[in-house]
């Protein structure tokens, strides 16, 4: 006889509501893809439909400054047709490399040197390489090689730090060259692994490298390291000249709105036309019907299976009103946690960076009462128009960045007239002002805010 029991035993699991999965993913969506998911609802679900009414007008007044707030309220954002401006349009162009290398050229370069300059500037790939053959420019401007390296040789001086550089070596020679100038440590050998770094061999290969730049094994494993925490292959990658747009050209649509009045901030959810749904009338009087004469008994075919949900009628209505909770709710969701954010950046937006002060989503979070991952889903992604105009990512409430950005435009600024910080100065002026940022660090913020290197600073001292 097998001996049977019976027993007890806990377990735990996770389980996660579907609704909370639909939630979850609805809040995720951007404002594009939110009415791309509508478009698709409503092309899917027979018991949603257009509501046609007139929208009512916003609760304040939307700014004059740029149309584009009125166009997010009045018209979709799928549709380009019609006079008002797009958000695109509202937006500065990208600052390009190699408009910022020209203006560079202008202000520090001899007056024999710049049309030579701006001729290879004009060669300058957006990767920071010079991809052209310098006799072949030489012949096309009937001037000698000689003055056209030279020319090519102020090009280098320029930011950002191997910019000009023709082969991978002798770009990340010129940032070495560059640090050394700065007063910043090079490991011993580094140039002379540099130069190795020719033909077929890769910065991987670590003993072909020492074989051929006579440096030791252990000392080329150091220099490698070295050149991939503070080099870059790709100085051009580096400036960072538009860093408020994801690439030039992409225009940006705000998922929130916010209007100031006086020192108020009132938060507005863009809803283009296809935001505007409601469950079909004809579904609900189906509904309505079959309720009625359910009073009387079950109806033909009542509870048989061989109606699948999706083109049952109450099926489709249930989905549907599933759907428009769930919208309610995503604005809901942004409408409060941009309502926190906002209390807490006040000064931020009343009176700029200087008063930018930490957050973190988790703060939000606790202010809010919802869970840190959905402070996370109501963010991501997502942009906010400022009652100025520009359009900024959420990221920018949280950023810690700001502050040390304030120090460092204001260390600038305050720098002896003909004597600019270099680099590494301004590295241990922010240390001292307790910001603990590498050089690079430093060059990525100092491009961020529109600020020259040293010598084009020192340039404009002498012009003034």
């Amino acid at each position: 006889m097998p001996n049977l029991r019976l027993s007890t035993q806990l377990r735990t699991r996770s389980l996660v509501a579907p609704q909370l999965v639909a939630q979850s993913a609805l809040l995720e969506l951007d404002c594009l893809e939110l009415e791309e998911r509508l478009r698709e609802e409503l092309a899917e679900n027979p018991a949603l439909e257009p509501d046609e009414r007139p929208r009512p007008e916003p609760s304040w007044p939307l700014p004059p400054l740029p149309g584009a707030a009125r166009w997010l309220w009045d018209g979709s954002l799928g549709d380009t047709r019609g006079e008002p401006p797009g958000l695109d349009e509202t937006l500065p162009a990208p600052y390009t490399l190699r408009e910022d290398l020209a203006w560079q050229l202008r202000l520090t370069a001899p007056t024999a040197l710049r049309a030579s300059g701006l001729r290879l500037i004009e060669s300058v790939e957006d990767s920071g390489y010079l991809e052209a053959d310098l006799a072949d420019i030489a012949a096309e401007l009937g001037v000698s090689l000689a003055c056209l390296q030279q020319a090519l040789e102020h090009l280098q001086r320029l930011d950002p730090p191997g910019v000009g550089a023709r082969t991978l070596s002798e770009c990340l020679l010129l940032q070495v060259q560059r640090r050394r100038e700065q007063g910043e440590p090079v490991p011993w050998g580094t140039e002379a692994v540099l130069r190795a770094c020719t033909g077929t061999v890769r910065l991987n290969l670590e003993a072909e490298l020492a074989q051929r730049s006579g440096v030791r094994l252990s000392q080329v494993e150091t220099i490698l390291d070295f050149v991939r925490r503070h080099l870059t292959p790709y100085p051009g990658g580096a400036a960072n000249l538009s860093p408020s747009l994801p690439e030039p050209g992409f225009p940006l649509y705000p998922d929130v709105i916010l209007l100031q009045e006086g020192e108020r901030f009132q938060v507005e959810i863009p809803r283009s036309r296809v935001h505007d749904l409601q469950l079909s009338r004809a579904y609900l009087t189906l509904e309505r019907v079959r309720r009625e004469a359910s009073s009387f008994g079950p109806a033909a075919g009542e509870g048989s299976s061989a109606r699948g949900e999706e083109t049952d009628p109450r099926a489709l209505l249930e989905r549907a009103r599933g759907f428009l909770r769930l919208l309610q709710r995503r604005e809901a969701v942004l409408r409060q946690v941009t309502e926190a954010v906002v209390a807490c950046q006040r000064g931020f937006l009343l009176h700029g960076a200087a008063q930018h002060r930490p957050l973190t989503k988790k703060k939000v979070a606790a202010l809010t009462g919802l869970s840190e991952s959905t402070v996370c889903r109501a963010t991501r992604g997502k942009f906010v128009m400022l009652p100025s105009g520009e359009v900024v990512s959420f990221d920018l409430f949280f950023a810690s960045a700001l502050p040390a950005q304030q120090e460092l435009a204001r260390l600038v600024r305050q720098e002896p007239a003909g004597r600019p910080l270099s680099d590494q100065a301004l590295v241990r002026a922010l240390r001292a002002a307790g910001y603990k940022l590498a050089r690079r660090t430093v060059a990525k913020y100092r491009h961020a805010l529109g600020l020259p290197c040293a010598a084009v600073r020192k340039a404009l001292a002498l012009q003034a």
